[in-house]
């Protein structure tokens, strides 16, 4: 499919609506249109109650332009079929347009007719092919970035868990590790193993808790909002594993209170473990 690419520079593109006020009813009929072809190609939000999702078709009418704005989630959503079958769609719906938001260092319009790009990722794009090379990469790299560095932290603290488990029997609480930024957040990343839920015992820093799961006996951390323990059930784990992201690096005592803001104990972070350093050590076999 020979699909015309072009390339624009300004923060947006306006596509009023001829009637003036667009009704609802005509938003609603577009969007559902949209929503069953891709629902074809993936899970798609906030439809699917499914915990990963592909795509995010937003639901709500912010202004008279007739756009629809959705979000692609995993680089498997981006595909020349997919966006075929999309622009197939909006063909059907004179003058409508998506704008997919989202993708780092770039932007999307997709009509019937044809991709409009803005941004350094979609540089050089001149196909349909081009542009979905483009934003799979970005994609990629967006998640690398975010989810790798969290991964790797988790696999190396799963490691020491046997160890602290004892000492969290008896004292409450242990802080395991602190790394050096979270996600795509900047700061120190302090991850603490407690027996007691974030909102009975937690760290009183600046930028307070950024995480929590629950931990079995088992050594397994489990993902958040787990629906098996509390707050959606009464079933507490016996552990924890809380993380909170400090900015002020150089911060390294903290306290520890509980729900009333009663002192329960003192903290001290030690050396704060870079992402590469966390590579090294999983490499070389330190933390299993």
């Amino acid at each position: 499919m020979s699909v015309p690419v072009a390339y624009y520079d300004s923060s947006y593109v306006p596509n009023p609506n001829p009637k003036g006020e667009t009704p609802f009813e005509e938003f609603w009929k577009v969007r559902l249109a949209i929503l069953a072809t891709t629902q074809e190609h993936g899970e798609t939000g906030p439809e699917s109650r499914a915990d990963q999702k592909r795509y995010w078709v937003v639901d709500d009418q912010y202004n008279d332009d007739r756009y629809h704005n959705m979000e692609v989630y995993e680089p498997e959503g981006w595909s020349v079929e997919w966006l075929t079958d999309l622009m197939k769609t909006l063909g059907k719906h004179k003058g409508w347009g998506v704008s997919v938001g989202g993708i780092e260092k770039g932007h999307l319009l997709v009509f019937a007719d044809r991709l409009m790009v803005n941004g350094s990722t979609f540089e050089g794009c001149d196909d349909l092919e081009a542009v979905v090379a483009a934003a799979k990469l970005a994609t990629e790299n967006y998640l690398d970035r975010k989810y790798g560095p969290l991964n790797r932290q988790l696999k190396y603290l799963k490691g020491l868990l046997p160890a602290a488990m004892k000492e969290v029997d008896a004292n409450g609480y242990r802080c395991l590790a602190t790394f050096d930024g979270f996600e795509l957040f900047e700061g120190n990343a302090i991850w603490i193993l407690q027996t007691k839920n974030e909102h009975e015992l937690f760290l009183n820093t600046g930028g307070g808790k950024i995480r929590s799961s629950a931990v079995t006996a088992d050594g397994i951390i489990h993902d958040e909002f787990p629906e098996e323990f509390w707050p959606y059930t009464d079933v507490n784990p016996p552990y924890w594993l809380v993380t909170y992201l400090e900015e002020d690096r150089t911060a390294t005592q903290f306290e520890l209170v509980d729900e009333d803001d009663k002192p329960m104990g003192k903290l001290t972070i030690g050396k704060v473990i870079t992402d590469d350093e966390v590579q090294q050590r999983l490499r070389d076999g330190e933390v299993e």
